[in-house]
């Protein structure tokens, strides 16, 4: 009586292998999540870039329309600019102040941008999220 006896190979990956392929992913998702959170935060800082820029250039306008050549704008109203929708920030305000024309906070509250009339951004805390998105230039804290 003669029996063929088949030996197959079962073929696939042992919980070994599946369990080093989850630690492995896992490592590089936790090296690669807070970076990515700092490029989402850096983008949504050039929102408060641009709403800044645009106040310094209304502030000068302000300026020189109104003919004294020395005093700027301390009311948003008297700039004459509206902002439809600010999705990251709280609204701006404005001061007759050379080292600080405008500045914007960001809506959860964890830093505020500031410009200057020479138009250096600055980031305050200077600790934390200002540095993590390139607010190092100058005296630690400008952005730009």
């Amino acid at each position: 009586m003669n029996r063929n006896i088949t030996i197959t190979q079962n073929s696939g990956y042992t919980l070994v292998e599946v369990m080093i392929s989850v630690v492995i992913i896992g490592v590089m998702a936790s090296l690669a999540i807070p970076n990515f959170n700092n490029i989402i935060e850096k983008t949504r800082t050039s929102e408060g870039f641009e709403i800044l820029t645009t106040l310094l250039h209304q502030q000068e306008v302000y300026k020189l329309e109104t003919g004294n050549g020395v005093n700027y704008a301390t009311l948003l109203s008297q700039l004459g600019v509206t902002f439809a929708t600010i999705d990251n920030f709280n609204q701006p305000t404005v001061a007759n102040n050379a080292t600080a024309l405008a500045s914007i906070v960001r809506s959860t509250g964890a830093y505020t941008l500031t410009i200057n009339s020479s138009g250096t951004i600055s980031c305050t805390p200077t600790a934390g999220f200002c540095t993590k998105f390139g607010c190092t230039l100058g005296d630690g804290n400008d952005c730009n």
